[in-house]
């Protein structure tokens, strides 16, 4: 077995991380975590998230403590990561998806660490952060985590990818979430994958069909059409040109 690659898929939240992670998690030569890092996201861990936590006595130790997202809360979980552990000894890359953008801190433990950055429009996400907040069924999403704090959040680690993929265009790549998702012909996953040296296996390919069924059939619907209060919100506290210049960088 080869020392395979460090991967982060990386992205706000609401802006489809999950949905990147499940696609690659699809390829034959991928592991991805599922946020399998996630308490060590902030500062003052950050420099534990070292290359020995990709190797496999580490990633799949959840006694660790470091995520909520375990094989043993949900059945779901737990299939995903025996479908990872089951490819780890021909695995090309490995890796976590985040939805903090930590590019420097990492690049100090792991300089040859690739970065997927996927960037959704800000209007979306605001509008995105306002549904999962007003859902009383779900505890795991505060009712304060509104547009207010989805366009910070957003202002914020859309300026570090945009910062990132100026400074290291070998080691990042963006792509936008309703291209990656919304276009029938897949042409944005052949050109992430083509950027990581990867084949868009069979297995991916059914992925993205389902990926793409999902969002036409559903995320449009269930979102609609954004309310012009939130629109009106976002032209006022987005940072100016930021999206212009993120769908410039996308491939």
């Amino acid at each position: 077995m080869t020392d395979p690659t460090p991967l982060f898929l990386v992205g706000v939240g609401r802006s489809g991380t999950t949905a990147l992670a499940e696609l690659f998690a699809e390829h034959e030569r991928v592991v991805m975590g599922m946020e399998r890092f996630k308490y060590l996201w902030g500062a003052a861990r950050l420099d534990e998230l070292t290359r020995e936590k990709l190797q496999p006595a580490a990633f799949f130790d959840f006694d660790d403590g470091l995520t909520n997202v375990r094989p043993d809360v949900h059945q779901r979980w737990h299939d995903y990561y025996a479908k990872q552990h089951d490819r780890f000894e021909n695995a090309a890359y490995v890796g976590d998806k985040m939805t903090l953008a930590r590019f420097d801190r990492l690049w100090e433990a792991m300089p040859d660490a690739r970065f997927v950055c996927i960037v959704r429009s800000p209007v979306e996400v605001a509008r995105s952060w306002d549904v999962r907040a007003g859902r009383t069924d779900d505890p795991n999403w505060p009712a304060h985590l509104d547009r207010r704090r989805g366009i910070e959040a957003w202002n914020t680690g859309n300026l570090k990818i945009r910062r990132a993929a100026r400074q290291h265009p070998e080691l990042v790549t963006v792509v936008e979430y309703a291209d990656l998702f919304g276009d029938p012909t897949g042409r944005a996953v052949r050109a992430v994958m083509e950027r990581l040296g990867l084949e868009v296996t069979p297995a991916v390919e059914a992925a993205f069909a389902e990926a793409h069924e999902t969002y036409t059939g559903k995320v449009r619907t269930q979102h609609g059409e954004v309310p012009r209060e939130v629109r009106r919100f976002v032209r006022q506290h987005v940072t100016p040109d930021l999206w212009r210049h993120l769908r410039k960088l996308a491939v």
